[in-house]
């Protein structure tokens, strides 16, 4: 194994998932020594684990393949693992050379899930709290989770890619190419060698780098990467598989560098290769040809270098032809080997007839069957299929993953043979998730400029889903620093359908500056606390409708200074009645790649204090596309009036700020009518390791925003602006500058979200 760290184990994962789709043909030497079917020996082959070193793996396949040598039993660990299954499955080399050199994996492996996977309300935190670290409460201590990686996306991929062995029927014998694969069983300390059930599971038990992703469970087990106990599984081919010659593939190990001697990740990785070098030099002994590419110049996050690692295990498995061409087959037997895998390929499920679920709460249980049953009476689409488990995982407060099995009624019509049927049926398994709920969601947001006030609050949301019954939740707020928040709200659904009912409070305090020809003149205080009631539509994971009341009691009082705002003092009442649709389809908070957002509410305000009984509506839409793979553009627009009604100052919608017309100073403009338009370009100039849409981006934008206000003639702003802004797990950084007419002009700074 190699030197790995944190950073190092998130591309580790990165390319774990590279490796899923090898195999290739190319000329066969004609001069190779042949064996008969009949008489030759079943030959083995050990994959070790080892990140971006295992693509080897795919070029000792190819010369293998090349030169006729048949393999008749695989075992793997990890990267082994991954590109093992693959192979016993049925994948071609040349598949899996076109994957790892010619996908991008950049969605798979995310610290937070994408939001495309999130149900409405976990999406609304996203888009809220896009910096916020996630802390969990279920056993009454805090954790901060047991993973970097969210692992729902690899999840999926694994699913699609060997959808026809996702099967809990599987005999891991009768893949084409009989396999096995190791994980470490953290419950027993002992390995755990799979042979049989879903071959994705499988997979993902024995890649689950510690740390790194989450475990998987298994009944009372709790599975992790299998290089902890067993890295290159000779003795599995030797005692499992009762191979007759066995080949391994050995990656090597690396010398201790000095970054890892100073570095705390950097030793404790180093303590866990110990080991796992331990048990490999135990193995190496076992087999009866090793094959060792040479990877000094290459390290385990060198997946971009796919096509020299490829060529490091073809030229290995050359250097050993001696001893690997006895093992050769005429073309002939070559032929009908290759027709043997061929038609032990499995079909995929044809009609979903069944659904079921496996869980230890029969209330949730109740809850998944009934999403469960959209893939009944239908074709099987392994799309369709994990779309219902990202339904379940959605909310947060679950693990899921689905597997394929026959059905008691599969075999009525044959006599009860089912073996010779597709499966029929799909099973969903649920767990709760190992560190929550409650959720605590905790994060800091700055917006500082020149010429302006600086503001820091930080932000505090407790989340605790499936309270007083499925789908349930209780979700209260508190924002302290520049201003003062605190807020609650029950969302409950009705029954088992898609209606729901939210109650909620809220009170805030704040201070607001009133600004003249770019100059502060003045400091109000702002109060407004009161509470609501939704009734809504959850129509999908993208849309929702709900009908709003509203009723809370104001403050509006000046502090210091002398300003010309047409509510001098208030302290009174405001009621409201609104109609709201959201609709969404962005994956990210920040950098979207794609996407829809249309935020749209319309009502009408009526016994409110100092205002007229006035129609309001406010309309925010943005859309995001991407092109040529680095550049992003988003279009977006906000429109909020009250028709030209006369309203109270406080009430007022205001421009000004980050992404508001950044070269003017927050709130600069207040008035019963705005309308903003935005045209913002950006480019990434370096990706993260992990997440959609994080890196580092240049960027650069044209607002136009226009105020209207009774007692004020129409006020018209542009400007353009640029800077760098930095799409972290932890929110987003931004860091620029803007010009605007009549000389507006800022440098500004923000830390959290985009504002």
């Amino acid at each position: 194994m190699r030197r790995a760290s944190v950073c190092v184990a998130l591309c580790i994962a990165g390319f774990c998932v590279l490796v899923l789709n090898a195999q290739t043909s190319r000329g066969v030497d004609q001069n190779a020594p042949e064996n008969t079917v009949d008489a030759r020996p079943r030959i083995g082959l050990a994959l070790e684990g080892g990140g971006a070193l295992g693509i080897a793996h795919i070029g000792v396949l190819m010369w293998l393949h090349d030169h006729r040598i048949p393999v008749d039993e695989i075992t793997g660990t990890s990267m082994g693992a991954l590109v093992g299954s693959l192979a016993a499955s049925g994948h071609s080399a040349r598949e899996l050379e076109h994957l790892v050199t010619d996908t991008n994996f950049d969605g798979l492996f995310t610290l937070k899930p994408s939001m495309s996977d999130l149900s409405f309300r976990r999406r609304a935190d996203q888009n809220e709290l896009p910096q916020a670290l996630s802390i969990g409460l279920r056993h009454g201590t805090p954790s901060i989770g047991n993973a970097l990686i969210a692992d729902g996306e690899l999840n999926a991929f694994l699913a699609r890619q060997l959808s026809a062995y996702n099967s809990e029927n599987l005999d891991f014998d009768a893949l084409p190419i009989p396999f096995r694969c190791v994980a470490t069983n953290l419950t027993t300390l002992q390995p755990a060698v799979f042979r049989s059930g879903s071959l994705p599971f499988a997979v993902r038990a024995s890649i689950s780098i510690p740390g790194v992703f989450p475990p998987v469970r298994r009944g009372q087990d709790t599975l992790v990467d299998g290089a902890i106990m067993d890295n290159l599984p000779t003795d599995v081919l030797r005692s499992e598989l009762h191979a007759q010659i066995v080949i391994s593939v050995y990656l090597g190990d690396s010398p201790l560098s000095d970054q890892d001697a100073t570095s705390l990740v950097g030793i404790f990785a180093r303590t866990l290769s110990a080991g796992t070098s331990r048990n490999v030099q135990l193995n190496r002994s076992s087999a009866d040809i090793e094959i060792s590419p040479q990877l000094d110049n290459f390290s385990v996050t060198d997946y971009t270098k796919a096509k020299a690692l490829i060529k490091a295990g073809y030229d290995a498995a050359e250097k050993q032809g001696s001893k690997l061409l006895p093992l050769a087959i005429s073309e002939s037997d070559w032929q009908v080997y290759e027709a043997a895998l061929t038609a032990k390929l499995r079909r995929l499920p044809a009609n979903i007839q069944v659904t079921s679920v496996s869980g230890s709460d029969p209330s949730v249980s109740a809850h998944v069957a009934a999403v469960a049953k959209r893939l009944e009476n239908r074709p099987f689409e392994p799309e369709r299929a994990e779309a219902v488990v990202s339904t379940v995982r959605g909310n947060g407060a679950l693990d899921a993953y689905y597997e394929t099995f026959k059905s008691s009624a599969a075999g009525s019509n044959t006599g009860g043979n089912t073996s010779v049927l597709p499966d029929d049926g799909v099973k969903i398994y649920w767990d709760k998730k190992a560190d929550g709920p409650p959720y605590l969601l905790l994060g800091t947001e700055v917006v500082a400029s020149t010429s302006n006030v600086t503001s820091s609050i930080f932000d505090i949301r407790f989340v605790d889903q499936n309270l007083g019954g499925y789908g349930s939740e209780l979700r209260s707020d508190v924002r302290v620093g520049y201003l003062t928040q605190a807020g609650t709200e029950y969302y409950r659904p009705l029954g088992t359908s898609r209606f729901f009912i939210q109650p909620s409070v809220q009170i805030l305090r704040e201070p607001v500056y009133l600004w003249e020809d770019q100059k502060r003149v003045s400091e109000r205080f702002l109060q407004h606390a009161g509470g609501g009631f939704d009734f809504g539509l959850a129509v999908s994971q993208n849309l929702q409708a709900s009908l709003e009341y509203r009723a809370a009691t104001i403050r509006w009082k000046l502090v210091s200074g002398a300003d010309s705002s047409p509510t001098p003092q208030l302290s009174g009442r405001v009621e409201s009645v609104a109609a709201h649709f959201v609709y969404t389809t962005r994956t990210a908070a920040i950098a979207s790649p794609h996407g829809t957002l249309i935020d749209f509410t319309a009502g009408h305000l009526f016994d409110t204090s100092a205002s007229a009984d006035a129609p309001f509506a406010k309309l925010s839409a943005r859309q995001s596309f991407t092109f040529a793979g680095t550049n992003l553009i988003s279009l977006s627009t906000e429109v909020n009036t009250y028709f030209r009604s006369t309203v109270a100052d406080p009430l007022r919608f205001t421009l000004g700020g980050p992404l508001r017309l950044y070269a003017s100073s927050v709130d600069e403009y207040r008035g019963t009518d705005t309308e903003l338009l935005r045209a913002i370009y950006l480019r990434r100039i370096a990706s993260l390791p992990t997440g959609i849409g994080q890196g580092v981006y240049l960027t650069g934008g044209y607002e136009q925003g226009n105020v209207w206000s009774p007692e004020h003639p129409a006020i018209f702003r542009q400007d353009g602006f640029g800077g760098v802004l930095l799409s972290t797990p932890v929110g987003a950084i931004t860091l620029g500058g803007a010009i605007g007419g009549d000389d507006h002009r800022k440098i500004f700074f923000t830390f959290g979200k985009l504002f």
